[in-house]
């Protein structure tokens, strides 16, 4: 509806100018309908409730990074103990403000209205079952769509995957069946022998 808008049908093209011109016009027309008819973007909030890393955790971890590049370019063994002695800093640092995030956040969770029953959310959040992200792809190509094609997809998968490789020719295969079906001894066991013989 915003091209039909925009358009003007009764442009007179007499020469290469007016051609350019038209061509130009209906360029920009179509670029502004898919703009004005594509939805926007949705804000992208960040999170409240993830842990925020102070000035000194985000040194640390540009620290470990530049130390990394270097011991692993230069190969080093003094800029490897740099490079380990930094990730061990920021280890520390990391379960320091874990920890105090998930004490702060224990403290202020309560089972009643008032706290909006924030404990009973978080131990729900904690059971849920993970979601699953990676599509599962069927023999042909095409992705499953619903659980039955994800069963017979992996059951195929399963199939290649324990299915034996074909070494051997059938006269081995053969040749293996008659050893095998053969008797174990052919002739009777050596007699035990005595520590007087």
């Amino acid at each position: 509806q915003h091209l039909e808008n925009s358009l003007q049908l009764n442009t007179v093209l007499s020469s290469k100018e007016d051609i350019e011109n038209a061509v130009d016009s209906l360029t920009q027309n179509i670029h502004r309908a898919a703009s004005a008819s594509t939805p926007s973007e949705p804000e992208i909030r960040p999170r409240s409730y993830g842990i925020v890393l102070t000035r000194e955790a985000r040194e640390l971890i540009r620290t470990k990074r530049r130390l990394r590049r270097r011991a692993i370019r230069t190969q080093d063994p003094w800029d490897r103990i740099l490079w380990n002695r930094a990730a061990k800093q920021l280890k520390v640092v990391l379960r320091e403000l874990r920890s105090d995030f998930f004490e702060q956040k224990l403290s202020s969770m309560d089972y009643t209205v008032d706290a909006n029953y924030s404990l009973w959310k978080c131990t729900k959040a904690l059971k849920r079952q993970p979601l699953r992200w990676v599509p599962v792809r069927c023999p042909g190509g095409e992705f499953a769509k619903n659980e039955v094609e994800q069963a017979n997809a992996f059951g195929f998968h399963l199939e290649d995957r324990f299915t034996p490789y074909d070494f051997a020719t059938t006269e081995q295969i053969r040749e293996t069946h008659q050893y095998l079906q053969m008797p174990l001894q052919m002739s009777w066991p050596i007699k035990p022998i005595r520590i007087e013989e």
